[in-house]
């Protein structure tokens, strides 16, 4: 029983971080993309998009796999 509500628990706490980190991940996401849109693309730029989609990307494949 103790196990069960710790397995539980722990389960909760990393859906819970998932959401907390794809929250503000989604909002960096759409500032910088407004940004890309008035401003000249660099290296840089597409860098650090490529790294928050990717991150978005886990962040998702987690909450999904945490339903089933």
């Amino acid at each position: 029983m103790k196990l069960k509500l710790s397995e539980e628990q722990k389960a909760c706490f990393f859906i819970n971080l998932a959401h907390e980190t794809k929250t503000p991940l989604t909002l960096i996401r759409n500032y910088l993309q407004k940004y890309m849109q008035d401003h000249e693309h660099n290296d840089d730029l597409l860098i650090i998009r490529q790294n928050i989609e990717f991150l978005l990307e886990n962040m998702t494949a987690f909450l999904d796999v945490e339903k089933t």
